[in-house]
């Protein structure tokens, strides 16, 4: 017996797309991943480049040491993504309706109260001034051990810089479909 609700019952049931989807051609799909790296890489390192002079500047201008500046950038650029997209972009969009057009219909009980964003503010003050700070101050010698280089030691040759932006893409990559052939280029 084949029929659908006999296969089911089957712990070997695999179920079969009649007709099989039309797939783009692997050409498109290494074309379009090759584009993803690049652009990455190159943004990447054009941004290193624009901003080193002024990481050098802080680093002369800061008195401390290897540990403590390593621990200040990774709550500058952990905490300030965070305060300047949540903190700024996203709440002034919010309270200015700039994007309403694009938010999706929620209904009374999916919106927060007070008590909710009370917490949520609370555990996040918690996360980026304690969390953050201390777990960076610690596990510093971790990353010294896995290679990250001494804050005053120079950049990197800028074609090393970009492979290191297409590492850190293709780990991104290793639990996401960014790679799909969907969406904006």
């Amino acid at each position: 017996n084949t029929s659908p609700s006999a296969m089911s019952e089957n712990s070997a049931f695999s179920p079969k797309t009649t007709p099989r989807p039309q797939y783009p051609p692997v050409t498109s799909i290494l074309g379009h991943a090759f584009w993803l790296y690049f652009r990455d890489a190159f943004i990447g390192t054009v941004v290193a480049l624009v901003l080193a002079p002024y990481y050098e500047q802080l680093r002369s201008t800061l008195d401390v040491s290897d540990q403590l500046f390593y621990t200040l950038t990774v709550i500058m650029a952990h905490s300030g993504t965070y305060f300047i997209f949540y903190g700024g972009i996203f709440v002034f969009d919010d309270m200015l309706g700039w994007m309403n057009t694009y938010k999706f219909h929620q209904k009374d009980h999916e919106i927060g109260d007070a008590s909710l964003f009370s917490k949520l503010h609370m555990e996040a003050l918690i996360n980026h001034c304690i969390t953050t700070p201390v777990s960076a101050y610690g596990l510093y010698s971790v990353a010294r051990y896995f290679g990250t280089p001494l804050a005053s030691d120079p950049l990197p040759e800028w074609h090393n810089m970009a492979l290191v932006f297409c590492g850190a893409h293709l780990f991104n990559d290793l639990d996401s479909s960014s790679l799909s052939c969907e969406g904006p280029l």
